[in-house]
């Protein structure tokens, strides 16, 4: 008898969704990183230079939960709505707060 594995992975079987999350993970991940990197340098309450570092080092932090974050969903279209409605609305507070 053969044995059933214990978890499904649908990710080992779709090369295509791997490629959109990927795709998703990088451009997505760049996205958000690089618009809370310069959301949280206008908005901290730092000198100009030390906000920018602050804001730059935790921009890292950004990118990697973005990254895990695509990986773990398990909804394709959630993958893609997700990383475009927050640069979505952290483009629009940066807007507003400049």
């Amino acid at each position: 008898m053969i044995s059933k594995p214990l978890f499904k992975s649908s990710l080992s079987s779709k090369p295509a969704a791997i490629t959109i999350r990927l795709l998703m993970s990088v451009l997505g991940g760049y996205g958000v990183a690089s618009l809370s990197c310069v959301l949280l340098s206008q908005t901290l309450p730092l000198e100009q230079v030390d906000a920018i570092l602050v804001a730059t080092m935790l921009s890292f932090a950004v990118f990697g939960t973005v990254v895990i974050r695509v990986f773990s969903v398990r909804s394709l279209p959630q993958v893609i709505v997700e990383p475009l409605m927050l640069s979505t609305a952290l483009y629009l507070l940066t807007v507003m707060g400049s």
